[in-house]
């Protein structure tokens, strides 16, 4: 007796995104630059009370960025909130907590070499908060059209 032929599996239909997905890198960008001007404005309070607070700049990020893009765990997301925490970090630090003869950006630019290495180490592990808390947040399951 001949074997049954296998039935071939229907192909899946590609599903349009949604809005949600859509606008999710949008979101999750505005998110991050809000969290960015909120953790700088806590940065300032803090360097008043003599702490050196720069990391908290990558947390507000992170939770920023994954609060309005409503999801986590993408590629482009960590690296967007990685790219804004350093800006942030960087601009914090001009803008409130650096002191040299000439307080022009282009002169902090050119160096930032000059900082103490552990401001330095301080911005780095700021991204790198950013990053792990956009990364480590589990992607929302998508939802069936029958629930």
């Amino acid at each position: 007796m001949s074997e049954p032929q296998p039935q071939p599996s229907p192909s899946p239909q590609p599903q349009e995104p949604t809005w949600a997905e859509a606008l999710a890198v949008p979101l999750g960008l505005l998110g991050a630059i809000v969290g960015g001007l909120l953790g700088g404005y806590v940065v300032k309070l803090a360097y008043a009370s003599n702490l050196y607070a720069i990391p908290l700049i990558g947390l507000t990020v992170g939770y920023g960025t994954i609060l309005c893009a409503r999801r986590g765990r993408s590629i482009i997301l960590t690296v967007l909130a990685i790219l804004v925490c350093l800006a942030a970090s960087l601009l914090t630090e001009w803008k409130f907590l650096y002191r040299f003869r000439d307080p022009s950006l282009s002169y902090f630019i050119s160096h930032i070499t000059s900082l103490p290495g552990f401001k330095l180490l301080c911005h780095g592990a700021a991204a790198a908060i950013a990053g792990w808390f956009v990364w480590s947040t589990p992607t929302r399951p998508k939802k069936s059209a029958s629930e």
